[in-house]
């Protein structure tokens, strides 16, 4: 493995990749957008894409002209986008939950504050500036969809019996 470089991304070749489900690329690219890109997609030594197919449709949808890559130099490609792909692990929903609640803790803050002040005027009061009720801001960011639903789960991990929290 080389280190992080910036490559063109009309130069990535994307040969037969397995995904065909993207998912929500216009949230991704919203993601993008706000944060930067906080991962590599990594390519080989010929600039054949391994992992972050997802990434390139965002960047693109976005008017990118480059994005930053790691370059691997093993030959074994398909074991690469397998190991990127499915053997990550996602949150579980007392994860989500709990990223949730310190979501919420942000938002709260969104509205205090001198408005005047520089940390406000450059965006630093909350990296969540969206406007609406909190528990739906909340519930979009950590995959829950709507706040109702994130609302039902926050009651099960709190009060629920151990055995329902455990599910």
């Amino acid at each position: 493995m080389k280190g992080v470089k910036s490559i063109k991304v009309s130069e990535i070749l994307i040969k037969n990749r397995f995904r065909k489900d993207y998912g929500d690329i216009e949230s991704l690219a919203k993601s993008i957008q706000e944060l930067g890109l906080l991962q590599p997609i990594g390519v080989s030594q010929d600039n054949i894409l391994i992992f972050g197919e997802r990434r390139i449709l965002a960047i693109k949808s976005l008017g990118w002209e480059y994005i930053p890559a790691i370059t691997f130099s093993f030959d074994d490609i398909l074991s690469g986008e397998y190991a990127e792909n499915e053997i990550r692990k996602d949150f579980t929903i007392s994860e989500r939950l709990a990223i949730g609640k310190a979501m919420e803790e942000e938002l709260t803050k969104r509205h205090g504050g001198d408005r005047k002040s520089e940390d406000f005027q450059e965006g630093k009061i909350s990296t969540l500036n969206e406007t609406g009720k909190s528990r739906d801001l909340v519930a979009e960011r950590v995959g829950m969809g709507s706040g109702k639903t994130y609302e039902s789960a926050k009651k099960v991990l709190d009060s629920g019996i151990p055995e329902l929290v455990e599910l």
